[in-house]
């Protein structure tokens, strides 16, 4: 079995960061001090998401991408910093997060079929 383990992983939100980091987390591995760690590529915002990962919202940091890019680009989407510390910390959250992200789903699609009726 193929084991890949690295110091940076970067996403682009095509779901949740809870999610995300469900399927990612076993990827990273703890490089405290290294600078490793999750970037982020999303728009909006990200505290419900760090929230409901239970990310330590103090340890992450957000950057604008038209920023990162010195303005040579126009762009609403921002750059979320989650060190690798906390995406080590979130397997063991894992499972929780996977059972309360399908409770979630069921929700949402009871409340689109109660609309649809």
């Amino acid at each position: 079995m193929l084991v890949i383990t690295l110091q940076v992983l970067l996403g682009r939100a095509v779901s949740n960061l809870p999610h995300f980091l469900s399927f990612t987390c076993d990827l990273i591995s703890d490089s405290s001090g290294s600078g490793g760690g999750l970037y982020y590529l999303k728009g909006g915002e990200f505290s419900d998401e760090i929230k409901n990962a239970g990310i330590d919202g103090g340890a992450c940091t957000t950057h604008r991408v038209q920023r990162l890019a010195k303005g040579a680009i126009t762009s609403d989407k921002n750059v979320l910093f989650v060190p690798a510390a906390e995406v080590v910390a979130f397997q063991s959250r894992k499972d929780g997060v996977v059972e309360w992200l399908a409770q979630q789903r069921k929700r949402e699609k009871r409340e689109r079929d109660a609309r649809q009726q």
